[in-house]
Order: C-alpha cells, then sequence, then structure tokens
C-alpha cells in the first residue's frame, strides 16, 4: 500500500492525540499527514477543503460529540474510514455509531490501543483505496459504456419486465425519426410500431423480438424486420436482436434489450437483385435455344432455361457443375469455363461429338452438339459469370450421315453395272459426272452442271 499520499484529519480539543497516531502510524510505515481542527466548524471547513483519506474523533462530551461529528461526515464524504477515541463510552453511543457505519471505537484505557488504532486505521485506509479503485474503474467504465452507447450507430432500446421502453440511445431515435420522450412508456403492443415480416406480413406486438426474448428468456435473432413510418409513408427495414438480461440466481428477465441497425438500403439493394434474376429467367425461358448460366468459382449451374432441360428431362441441374452433369463425357469443362471466365474470349463448337446419358441410370447415347461460352455481367454483387447457349444437331448429323451411306451405295451400284452416274448435292441442286459416266461419254468428271434429279422409290 502506498501510505505516502495519505491525508487524515482529527477532531480534538486538544493536540495531544495528533503527535501519538501520527508516530505509530509511521512505525507501521505509513506516512500520515495529520490536520488538526479543533472545533465543530473548523472540522466541517477541513472536510470540505482537505477531502481526507482518514478521520479521527476525540469524542468528549459535550464539547465534542462523535455522533454528530459522523453525521456531519457522512454527508459530505460518505465513504472516509472514520475512528471514535474516547476515554469511555458508553453503549448507547458506541451503538449509534457502529450502527451508522463508523469504522470502530477505541478506548483510550487499554494500553495498547494507538497501536491497535494504527492497525486498524491501516486496514480501513487500504479498504478505501481498494474500493475508491473500483469506484474509480466502474466509473471510467460507465463513462466508456455511456460514451459507446451514445455514439454507436446502431440503435439500442432498453425495455422492462412489462415491456415498457426506460431507455433509448441516440442512433434509435435517429433509425426510428422519434425522441426518447415519445418512446418513453410505450409497449410493443402500441399501434404505432407495425412491424412486418420479410414476406409482408404483420407482425403482433406480443411477436416483436423484445418480447419473445422477455417470454421465452432466449436471445432471439438477428431477424429482418420492417417498420413503418409515418412520417415517410414508409417502412424502413431493420436487423434487430433481442437480448434478455437477468439478476443474480432469477430465472425470469427484468429487462430485455433490442440492438437493431437499418438495413434499408441493404434490402432495396437485395430486393432490386432478385428482380434482376427474375427478369434474366423470363428472357432465357423464352428463347428457343438451350441456355443456361453459370455463376461461383466452381462453375454451377444458377438458371437453366426447359429447352436445355429438355437435353436431360432425368437430370436435376440447378446447383451442379458441367463435370457434375455431364461425367460419361469425359470432357474438361472446368478448365474450359475458366479459360473463358480468366480472358474474357468466348468459346465455341460445332457438331461436337458426346456420349452422353439423358437420365442419371440411363443408357450411354452417341449425341452432337453445337455450343458456345461467354462472360457475361451477373446481377448485383456477383461478378462475372458465364453465359452458355446449345443447339443438338444429333439428328441433322444422323440425316447427313444417312444421305452420305446412300450415295456411297449408288455409286457402288452404278460401278458393278458399268454404268454411268451423276454425283447430286442435295442442297445446291448441282450435279457432276461420276468417273464411269465421264469415261463413257469421254468428258471431264469435273463438270458441274445445274441439272436436277428426280428420283422415285417404289
Amino acid at each position: 500500500m502506498d501510505c505516502k499520499t495519505i491525508r487524515g484529519l482529527i477532531l480534538d480539543a486538544s493536540e495531544l492525540t495528533v503527535g501519538s497516531i501520527v508516530n505509530e502510524l509511521k512505525v507501521h510505515g505509513c506516512e500520515l499527514d495529520l490536520l488538526h481542527a479543533g472545533t465543530m466548524h473548523e472540522f466541517e471547513k477541513s472536510i470540505r477543503t482537505s477531502l481526507p483519506d482518514i478521520i479521527f474523533c476525540n469524542h468528549l462530551p459535550p464539547v465534542i460529540d462523535a455522533v454528530t461529528a459522523f453525521k456531519l461526515k457522512r454527508d459530505i464524504c460518505p465513504d472516509t474510514p472514520f475512528f471514535c477515541i474516547s476515554e469511555s463510552f458508553d453503549d448507547e453511543t458506541v451503538t449509534e455509531l457502529l450502527r451508522q457505519g463508523a469504522s470502530d471505537c477505541i478506548v483510550r484505557a487499554n494500553h495498547t490501543w494507538i497501536e491497535i488504532l494504527a492497525i486498524k486505521a491501516l486496514r480501513e485506509i487500504e479498504n478505501s483505496q481498494e474500493h475508491r479503485k473500483h469506484d474509480q474503474r466502474m466509473y471510467e467504465s460507465q463513462e466508456k459504456y455511456s460514451i459507446l452507447f451514445d455514439t454507436m450507430p446502431v440503435g439500442v432500446i432498453y425495455q422492462d419486465a412489462t415491456g415498457e421502453i426506460i431507455s433509448a440511445n441516440p442512433a434509435s431515435e435517429r433509425i426510428l425519426g422519434i425522441s426518447l420522450d415519445q418512446m418513453k412508456g410505450k409497449t410493443s403492443m402500441d399501434p404505432r410500431w407495425k412491424m412486418i415480416t420479410e414476406e409482408g406480413l404483420d407482425v403482433p406486438g406480443s411477436e416483436h423480438p423484445a418480447m419473445i426474448a422477455l417470454r421465452t428468456g432466449q436471445k432471439v435473432g438477428p431477424i429482418t424486420r420492417g417498420i413503418y413510418l409515418p412520417d415517410k409513408n414508409d417502412y424502413i427495414w431493420l436487423a434487430i436482436t433481442a437480448t434478455p438480461l437477468f439478476r443474480s440466481g432469477e430465472t425470469s428477465p427484468f429487462q430485455v434489450y433490442a440492438s437493431f441497425e437499418d438495413i434499408t438500403l441493404k434490402r432495396k439493394n437485395e430486393i432490386a437483385v432478385k428482380h434482376q434474376w427474375q427478369l434474366l429467367e423470363t428472357v432465357i425461358n423464352h428463347l428457343p435455344a438451350a441456355v443456361n448460366v453459370l455463376s461461383g468459382d466452381d462453375f454451377r449451374i444458377k438458371l437453366a432455361n426447359p429447352s436445355y432441360r429438355a437435353f436431360a428431362p432425368g437430370k436435376e441441374m440447378i446447383g451442379l457443375t458441367w463435370d457434375e452433369l455431364w461425367p460419361e463425357t469425359g470432357q474438361d469443362f472446368k478448365r474450359i469455363c475458366k479459360q473463358v471466365l480468366d480472358t474474357g474470349e468466348p468459346f465455341s463448337t460445332i457438331d461436337q461429338h458426346n456420349t452422353i446419358r439423358r437420365s442419371p441410370e440411363g443408357p450411354l447415347e452417341d449425341a452432337y452438339f453445337s455450343w458456345s461460352l461467354n462472360r457475361i455481367k451477373l446481377p448485383g454483387e456477383e461478378g462475372w459469370g458465364l453465359l452458355s447457349t446449345a443447339w443438338e444437331t444429333t439428328q441433322s448429323r444422323n440425316m447427313e450421315k444417312e444421305l452420305e451411306e446412300k450415295q456411297i451405295l449408288i455409286q457402288e451400284m452404278g460401278k458393278a453395272a458399268k454404268v454411268g452416274g451423276w454425283d447430286f448435292d442435295v442442297e445446291t441442286g448441282k450435279g457432276t459426272w461420276t468417273e464411269e459416266t465421264a469415261r463413257i461419254h469421254d468428258m471431264d468428271p469435273s463438270v458441274e452442271t445445274n441439272v436436277t434429279l428426280g428420283v422415285s422409290f417404289f
């Protein structure tokens, strides 16, 4: 304990006791600067001006009354230790002093009284210093809390066990657009607090987060709720958390505080982004081509229109990557996606052959697709994504293959019969001599004609 800063005050008609107390405390390692007051008037003046760390009083009625001195001390510095010294005490005086909070009453008749006084005084001084340090810490803590409470951007409202609002910080006044005086005494049942869910459903007062926390004793939230502001004729959106408070040993909360943050702008942005996705989905759903949108670092399918789903009607697509959707193809789709996303250069391919399953347990099928991949900006803050457009060309490829096979068959039949023939392009209508026809008629086989061939099969 640091005793060098100890200030003391003694109320005594004579100064005989002053030296004894100072010397004895010095023996115990404490430097005491002890002021002397000879009258009650001087005593009161010294208390107010010096703010002593400890007070001694030489009880000597009727000149000096310790009970009166203690009451005066209590009004000015209630936490300062007070010791009463006397040649003798009556029981009534001792009882009254101790009842009111005096540290002790020391009788001079005991030959060790000064040592007893010094030891008890040191203990009281030490306790008093600890109390002061504790009070200072509490004050500093409360001061910090008060500053935080007053300056934090998050709104905070305290309600008692009945739900009445008892306190609110400036942020809550700003967010809700009303003063603390307008809030005080009101409960969640007040018709002013019109609250709705994210789906637009009304929330009765009994189901407000603070009231649920009071009723259940459990923390509620964070939960999103809309609050109607008459002055703006509109709703603001809050992220609310309600926390119940308990006294030691009690199971029911005596208070609850609700903290809330204004997320109106965030909520409106979320709604705008949702509408953008809905618009994008509507557009691609009405496209004749098969289209899907990929997003995220692992390129998962965010949207897929009916034409794309028709490629594999037995498979779930949303949330899967292409490698998960079409593992049987053996292609490294992720590599292609990353290349397009990193470079911004589109990818496309024509009549690509793949072996696919149109359902999870379905058979492997040969299929041809022409498809392209482009980088696009996704709605909101999702960054870049990929837009895939595809056409299945399996049927046209099979028809071309069938025509090629028939043409080869006709040529082979002509050679076997040693007759000439024509090669016709069914798209252009142009024909060329076959080598056999050219040989028979002594013509150039590379010559093209506009002859139209009509063939009937019976």
